[in-house]
């Protein structure tokens, strides 16, 4: 094994805070949008799913590095391969909620559109995969789309946290946007100490935690509202 891919047992227990922090935020988010638009709850919460899968391969990845010494190439790559499509249909199921909420329904063909854009950039991945395998520029373009969806992904649900007055929901999950993006710079400058490595997961575990509770006030609003109107 290169010591690229070195982890100590504690780090790499350790990431699974993070990773856990931000499965909540995503259930809740879906559920959230499944309150909205209940016709696809299941769909918003499949495409959450997908998200936290990739996570967890990443991060049982590293706890396999750490606890054998083996490097698994499958569970290292299966990271943007399920982040790409998940982050791609979960922004368009927020993006159809939020139309519904407004009271402008979108066509149920709409769905057309984000299969579109996760085929094509799939379809690019696996030629670049196939053409040019020593390198890793099939994940460039899984990197695109996955950094295209987040931020249109948060966009909406800032604007959504805001049209329901919730300023600190709305605030969180700038917060979170940040904190990937500053993350995102630190993974570029390469393998560093373990020391880099702690302070890189504690701003991920703080990052993520601010995901799910602005997720959590999103849910818990929209839960609410459902009460009192049942209630009427």
């Amino acid at each position: 094994m290169t010591d690229e891919f070195e982890y100590s047992m504690g780090l790499a227990l350790f990431d699974f805070i993070p990773v856990l922090l931000s499965s909540a935020g995503l259930i809740y988010l879906a559920k959230a949008i499944g309150l909205i638009q209940p016709s696809i709850r299941t769909l918003a919460m499949g495409s959450a799913i997908l998200i936290i899968i990739g996570g967890l391969c990443k991060v049982f990845w590293k706890f396999l590095i750490a606890a054998t010494d083996v490097h698994y190439p499958l569970l290292n790559n299966s990271f943007f391969i399920f982040l790409a499509p998940g982050f791609t249909l979960l922004t368009f199921y927020l993006w159809s909620a939020r139309k519904t909420y407004r009271q402008h329904p979108i066509s149920s063909s709409a769905i057309v559109w984000p299969l579109l854009t996760i085929a094509i950039f799939a379809g690019t991945a696996g030629y670049l995969a196939v053409t040019f395998p020593e390198k890793r520029l099939w994940f460039i373009a899984l990197l695109v789309l996955v950094t295209v969806s987040n931020v249109v992904l948060i966009w909406h649900a800032v604007r959504h946290s805001l049209q329901l007055n919730l300023r600190a929901s709305a605030l969180l999950f700038v917060l979170n946007l940040v904190g990937v993006f500053v993350l995102a710079g630190l993974a570029r400058l390469g393998h560093q100490h373990e020391e880099v490595q702690w302070i890189e997961q504690i701003l991920n575990a703080f990052t993520q935690g601010a995901l799910l509770a602005a997720a959590w006030m999103l849910y818990n609003k929209h839960r609410l509202n459902v009460v009192t109107e049942s209630t009427r």
